[in-house]
């Protein structure tokens, strides 16, 4: 199963997540989105010296959970100029998810300016849990 799929989208971008739980499918989510800011190198980037932060995030469904951590994922790496990583989910709800991240200081190769819920809707596949987010660039 792939992780997730990057999908061009005139002003905006697309990535299509996978899942075979729903634990899989948030941290592919993040994952996609790192990697479009960070770009692939940054998978390599050396982990030592990495740094450790904890985000909890609130939504009143499993959607809006989704898009409301990967916007407070966004606004820390935008705001501490990190690449996050390694994402370890600690309590996943369809409400609340509380999550430990590492993350490095790194160079930005693209801008995401939000995450929208226009039309997100975590769907199950033969495979577990597919689930499209829009971003705007």
């Amino acid at each position: 199963m792939i992780k997730y799929e990057i999908i061009g989208h005139n002003a905006d971008l697309k990535i299509k997540s996978f899942g075979r739980t729903k634990v899989g499918l948030f941290v592919h989510s993040a994952e996609g989105m790192m990697e479009v800011i960070y770009g692939t190198g940054a998978a390599i980037l050396p982990k030592g010296g990495a740094k450790e932060k904890e985000i909890v995030s609130e939504g009143p469904d499993r959607e809006a959970l989704l898009i409301n951590w990967l916007s407070d994922i966004l606004a820390f790496s935008d705001t501490e100029d990190s690449y996050c990583f390694d994402f370890e989910i600690l309590l996943l709800t369809d409400k609340k998810i509380k999550t430990k991240m590492k993350y490095l200081s790194a160079k930005a190769v693209e801008d995401i300016k939000g995450v929208t819920q226009h039309k997100t809707k975590i769907e199950e596949i033969d495979e577990g849990l597919e689930v499209t987010v829009l971003y705007d660039i």
